[in-house]
């Protein structure tokens, strides 16, 4: 029991002075205490103690006996519990011949021959009046040996690289089939050209190359959803990446692969492309879901009209395949109802939001008429070329109080759209005849989807005694939240 106390006391020293300290374990052999070994070992030696209570003459000797991993982790999980029995039955024999004599109780260990980590059974016999006496204690050193290193690049020539859409403006790219390796962190480069990049010194601190990370659920390597690569996406170029890797062993960046062309892929075009939406007499916010990076200063035009033409609203009710198609052609050449152009800057998304904009709402009053049905539509401008052009279009459904000048659009997606009767051959709302094809990529009425923001809208209509109130309130606070 006072080998394993002593135990405890090396995990303690260690916490201690942790720098080329070797832990050291010990088992209860020496039933006289004639034998100490040290509690630590620094480098590859030590020393042995005698106890002051040997009057006698005695030789000390010792050797070494290397354990394998198993043996070692089974000999340090005996003595975490204690088990005094397991312990000494785990302890590798000593061979009778392979003892060394010290004179005064030092001991040396052979690490030469190995790199990493190390583990070893040290062995003393004291022998007094040709009785001997044994005790070993385990050790767990590093090698001296200088390790092989891998300087060969990762293959990255069977890899596949995907650049997918995340949350409401970001990009993300995955790469997938590459062997990766343990001691290598793994960095991107984003570029406009096939050419291998030039590696200099900063590499490590440039702008230019962007993290990934090992994601274990797809065995893939990805960047992290930053607007860094978001920012190459909506440029009107190619786009190539290469990987850039740092070998922890040589301490160097190298270029592992270069001239992959990244297929970008295509924003969403209709109703998709707006997120937690909504235009009302006390507030507006616009937010569309292209991808865009804050250090793209981007322009885009918003155009508001009345839909005049009822069978594009039954087509989209319908679910029709041509309603949002012929809603944007409508769009795009409507003259609107209001129709103006914003700058975005320094804003992670392309969007419109009073309250970031010195509170100027758009104001739509006395341009809109109650129950009818609007198109909201946004363009984004290529800037002579420079920048992709996305569009997109939706519809909303215009609630107009004349009295109190209060006006609101509901969204189509939101919960608080809803269908008005056609008349004619125009189907109604609760008429399930149909014959044309369905378009699954539009989005019916369901809640808009708020992916990592939060937004509450409460909007409530009181009439009493004549007089129609209202009240229209939401958090702010979502634009923070991603």
């Amino acid at each position: 029991m006072k080998k394993i106390i002593s135990y405890l006391i090396v995990l303690i020293m260690l916490i201690v002075f942790p720098l080329n300290i070797v832990s050291a374990y010990s088992g209860d052999l020496d039933t006289e205490d004639y034998i100490t070994f040290p509690y630590l070992v620094t480098g590859d030696s030590g020393k042995i103690t005698v106890s002051d209570s040997v009057e006698e003459e005695y030789e000390l000797y010792y050797q070494v006996v290397m354990l394998d991993a198993d043996l070692y982790a089974q000999i340090d999980e005996a003595i975490t519990e204690e088990n005094t029995e397991e312990y000494k039955s785990l302890l590798p024999d000593f061979e009778e011949d392979n003892w060394v004599q010290t004179e005064d109780g030092n001991f040396s260990v052979d690490l030469s021959e190995y790199s990493g980590e190390v583990n070893y059974c040290v062995w003393a016999k004291i022998v007094i009046q040709e009785q001997p006496y044994y005790d070993a204690q385990v050790y767990s050193s590093l090698g001296t040996k200088e390790p092989a290193q891998d300087t060969e690049k990762t293959d990255f020539s069977n890899a596949t690289f995907e650049l997918k859409k995340e949350g409401v403006s970001d990009a993300i790219l995955e790469i997938k089939g590459a062997e990766l390796k343990e001691d290598r962190d793994y960095y991107i480069m984003v570029t406009d050209n096939a050419s291998e990049p030039e590696i200099t010194r900063d590499i490590a601190y440039s702008s230019d190359i962007m993290s990934i990370e090992y994601n274990e659920e797809t065995n893939s390597i990805v960047s992290l959803a930053t607007d860094d690569l978001a920012q190459y996406v909506e440029l009107n170029k190619d786009m190539y990446v290469s990987v850039i890797e740092y070998n922890h062993n040589t301490f160097e960046y190298t270029v592992a692969s270069y001239g992959t062309k990244i297929t970008k892929y295509n924003e969403p075009t209709y109703n998709k492309a707006f997120f937690a939406t909504f235009m009302a007499s006390t507030d507006t916010q616009i937010i569309t879901q292209f991808t865009h990076g804050s250090a793209n200063d981007r322009k885009f035009e918003l155009k508001v009209g009345k839909i005049t033409d009822t069978s594009i609203l039954q087509k989209i009710k319908n679910s029709e395949t041509e309603g949002m198609q012929d809603l944007l052609t409508y769009s795009k050449s409507d003259k609107g109802i209001y129709d103006k152009n914003f700058d975005v800057t320094g804003s992670s998304d392309i969007e419109y939001l009073s309250y970031e904009n010195g509170d100027k709402i758009i104001d739509l009053n006395g341009l809109l008429e109650d129950d009818e049905y609007y198109y909201l539509y946004v363009k984004t401008d290529d800037e002579n070329g420079e920048y992709i052009s996305n569009e997109a279009v939706t519809l909303a459904k215009a609630n107009v109080y004349t009295e109190t000048k209060f006006w609101s659009l509901f969204f189509y997606g939101s919960d608080d759209f809803s269908w008005t009767e056609f008349s004619g051959e125009n189907l109604t709302q609760n008429n399930e005849k149909t014959t044309t094809k369905k378009d699954d990529t539009i989005t019916t009425a369901k809640t808009l989807p708020y992916t990592g923001k939060e937004l509450w809208i409460t909007v409530s209509i009181v009439i009493l005694g004549g007089v129609i109130g209202w009240s229209h309130h939401k958090n702010k606070m979502y634009k923070d939240i991603k």
